[in-house]
């Protein structure tokens, strides 16, 4: 991430830690107006605090990478679990040549039992998947490949959260200009108020 925040001149704070310390670990830091996360760790961020979540989601490339890796190890039939908000939610059964590609996005944890399931009924061997996916895959036998999100999505992630804190640092210098505005005219009327009682007096 470092290495892609140098590459586009952004300076930006990077935090690694375990998903159970993400909103501890954000609320820590008061002065961060918006957070680049992603899968469960995003979700729980919108949440749990106030703060303007940028979703790190997967491209084709980071998704096509793992399925590569597991077709040329043998498998015919390959699923891709992950959260929702990291593949667009994208529920699909896709072929292409002798390889059938199941994509099947998890809202809630429960939802993984029925997910690995189809793909027993499937006879799915080789998964791509999120963390949380992955250690379920491991335990039923399956072999796994972890989903990451390379530099184009971790780029498009980055560029979306510069656009929105633009955006809001515009808002801000609106605000601050229209609250001048409005204290200069309380001020006129103050004065002219109290012109207005000198010459009654």
């Amino acid at each position: 991430a470092e290495k892609i925040l140098a590459e586009m001149n952004v300076q930006i704070p990077v935090f690694f830690f375990f998903y159970e310390e993400a909103v501890q670990i954000v609320s820590a830091h008061p002065e961060a107006d918006i957070i680049i996360s992603r899968g469960g760790t995003a979700d729980d961020i919108k949440r749990q605090t106030p703060k303007t979540v940028v979703e790190i989601t997967v491209s084709v490339s980071d998704l096509m990478k793992p399925v590569n890796r597991l077709a040329k190890a043998g498998h015919k039939r390959i699923g891709i679990v992950a959260k929702y908000n990291m593949m667009d939610d994208a529920c699909e059964d896709l072929e292409i040549g002798e390889l059938q590609v199941f994509m099947r996005p998890w809202r809630e944890m429960d939802e993984l039992t029925e997910i690995f399931k189809e793909f027993s009924d499937l006879s799915v061997l080789g998964v791509v998947a999120d963390k949380y996916a992955a250690k379920i895959a491991q335990e039923r036998g399956l072999t796994p490949e972890f989903l990451e999100s390379g530099p184009v999505a971790l780029k498009r992630a980055i560029a979306s959260a510069v656009t929105i804190d633009n955006a809001q640092e515009i808002e801000r210098a609106r605000s601050q200009e229209r609250a001048e505005q409005l204290q200069q005219i309380i001020s006129e009327i103050v004065c002219t108020i109290e012109k207005d009682a000198d010459v009654v007096e």
